[in-house]
């Protein structure tokens, strides 16, 4: 019964701080996907905000942007996300911080008062070496070790640790990303600067 309760309530959470103009269609790692609804915006306005948008988002749009039609309404980006991760290492007194590179795609199909996004991790790297994680180590239930043998013991929780920081980080980095986006059009009514 307790079990039931905690659930039911963490979907009602979901559901009520999930921006009104968002339908989430997939929503599992490493693929999300889902509409974001702009009413009173043509496909060309939306064009020129996702523009905007992947402009101000990454340090070089030319660089990330692979297909860009306004006609067709499709933008498609690839791009690299960095960030940092904190773990506590045994017999040491401060946490270790290593850095990783999240590596994906997005595609954006317009049409007049909404546009679809499919955001897809194609793969993480992790560690000094920006060594790939994500097919042995986040996918894999339990994770692997690069000889394709399931961890165990101290090692497994470590690992566990680890899966969950990633899994925790790109969870909240897509949910800020869909906000972003689902705030795509509100723009400050003044333009006075």
């Amino acid at each position: 019964m307790g079990k039931m309760t905690i659930i039911s309530f963490i979907i009602l959470i979901n559901f009520f701080f999930q921006p009104e103009n968002v339908t989430i269609m997939q929503d599992k790692f490493p693929t999300y996907e889902g509409v974001i609804s702009l009413p009173g915006k043509t496909k060309k306005e939306l064009y020129l905000l996702l523009r905007e948008w992947v402009s101000l988002r990454y340090n070089s749009a030319q660089n990330v942007i692979q297909m860009d039609d306004p006609e067709a309404g499709k933008i498609i980006v690839k791009g690299i996300l960095t960030y940092n991760l904190s773990t506590k290492v045994p017999l040491m007194l401060n946490p270790v911080t290593y850095p990783n590179r999240n590596y994906h795609t997005i595609v954006f199909d317009l049409k007049d008062d909404k546009f679809k996004y499919k955001i897809e991790i194609t793969e993480i790297e992790s560690g000094t070496s920006f060594t790939p994680i994500m097919h042995d180590l986040l996918l894999p239930d339990p994770p692997l070790k690069p000889n394709g043998k399931p961890y165990k013991g101290l090692a497994l929780e470590s690992v566990l640790k680890t899966k969950k920081d990633h899994l925790d980080y790109t969870e909240q980095s897509k949910k800020d990303l869909i906000k972003e986006l689902s705030n795509l059009g509100d723009k400050p009514k003044s333009d006075n600067w």
